[in-house]
């Protein structure tokens, strides 16, 4: 690790802080299959198709965004980097393990499908890794998240949804193909996408060529 690291640096008010070198090995241990994977890809590899959007904040500046990501949009105030980003996720979000941002993008999300337009489709909520997100019978020792009861009781018994609506947008899932593959099935149309953007000033999309390359994007999956 760099030495200078390792230096006390002033805060706020003249507070000294200073780096967490243990988090510091443990996010690097995380990120650097990432970083390689994507040192590794090049412009060849990253056709507009395959280009996407990170949606970071300053607000929370330490923490770092994908490395997959070919573009960034980072927002100053956290609270509209949240409804911009819920409202880019015209084809759902897919949920892993988090914390309290995690749970509050979750319910904000949740509020969002809740309040969609009369004529509007549920967008997907997928929660990956069912064990963190259901309470077991038999406690591991673990840390769970158990929303899914919740969000059945929101969606469900307040007749939002119908329990077969609730089934295919409300899942739990424990594998990342079957993620990608659930994303597509529950898509809306491509002008239903471009709408969704307009809201967040987000325009001159051909919802025409959009699906024309979703389809592309489809296509290659199944072969």
């Amino acid at each position: 690790m760099p030495e200078k690291l390792k230096d006390v640096l002033k805060g706020e008010k003249g507070q000294p802080w200073t780096i967490n070198e243990d988090v510091v090995s443990k996010l690097h241990t995380w990120m650097l299959p990432a970083w390689e994977i994507a040192q590794e890809l090049n412009n060849d590899q990253l056709p507009p198709l395959n280009r996407s959007l990170a949606v970071p904040t300053w607000h929370y500046g330490h923490e770092p965004f994908t490395p997959f990501a070919t573009h960034v949009a980072k927002y100053f105030l956290n609270s509209t980097r949240e409804d911009v980003l819920l409202a880019l996720a015209s084809c759902g979000i897919v949920y892993s393990e988090g914390r309290g941002g995690t749970i509050q993008e979750v319910f904000q999300d949740a509020a969002q499908v809740y309040y969609r337009g009369e004529d509007d489709p549920p967008t997907s909520m997928l929660f990956l890794d069912s064990k963190f997100w259901t309470m077991p019978e038999a406690p591991d020792g673990k840390l769970h998240m158990p929303v899914m009861d919740l969000l059945q009781q929101l969606f469900v018994g307040t007749k939002n949804m119908t329990e077969e609506e609730y089934k295919r947008y409300v899942r739990l899932v424990d594998d990342a193909d079957e993620v990608v593959k659930i994303i597509i099935e529950n898509a809306p149309p491509a002008d239903k996408v471009v709408k969704n953007l307009a809201t967040v000033r987000i325009s001159g999309i051909d919802p025409k060529l959009m699906a024309e390359r979703a389809a592309t994007f489809v296509s290659k999956r199944r072969k």
